[in-house]
């Protein structure tokens, strides 16, 4: 197995898991998740060793950027991601109205090319 090219250690790795206190990397893979003494065991004198200092580890987890406060809230609206037919972005709104209420259904995800022309209209399919 080649060397650990940066090495996460001395944190909390997520998901918990018990003794799991570091992670190595090799180019873009994640290696190894285990004990600091596991993935130091994985270390040469080029590895960059970055000590965590109790702090949350997030393996795989790759996003530069989230307004967190805007993508927590978005968990209880309509998920449209995925939906491909006006059809299919139909069905999915009606779904989510018969199990939520409220004045307004407040969406994300959709396609442009789910429409015919590349947006929704208020008119029915052509």
């Amino acid at each position: 197995m080649p060397a650990a090219t940066p090495a996460v250690v001395n944190g909390v790795v997520w998901p918990p898991r018990e003794r799991t206190t570091a992670v190595a990397v090799t180019g873009d893979r994640i290696i190894a998740c285990g004990s600091d003494g596991e993935v130091r065991s994985l270390c040469d004198r080029r590895t960059r060793v970055i000590d965590a200092s109790g702090g949350s580890i997030l393996p795989a987890f790759n996003d530069a950027h989230v307004h967190f406060l805007m993508a927590s809230r978005s968990l209880a609206e309509l998920d449209l991601y995925g939906a491909e037919t006006q059809a299919e972005v139909e069905r999915r709104i009606t779904a989510y109205v018969t199990s939520h209420s409220g004045p307004w259904v407040v969406g994300r995800g959709w396609f442009y090319s789910a429409f015919p022309g590349g947006m929704p209209t208020t008119q029915g399919p052509l």
